[in-house]
């Protein structure tokens, strides 16, 4: 429909990047780093 799709998510998401691949959005925040969050950053760019 032309629109961007966001997905929030704050603190831990690593365990969820294979979940969210096929939702297919197309801005993923927030890639919060330890200790409040485990985000990786590369792994997330190569995983989505």
């Amino acid at each position: 429909m032309g629109v961007y799709y966001l997905y929030h998510n704050c603190g831990s998401a690593k365990s969820l990047y294979e979940l969210y691949n096929p939702i297919k959005m197309n801005v993923f925040e927030t890639l919060t780093a330890p200790p409040a969050g485990d985000n990786d950053l590369a792994l997330a760019f190569d995983t989505f």
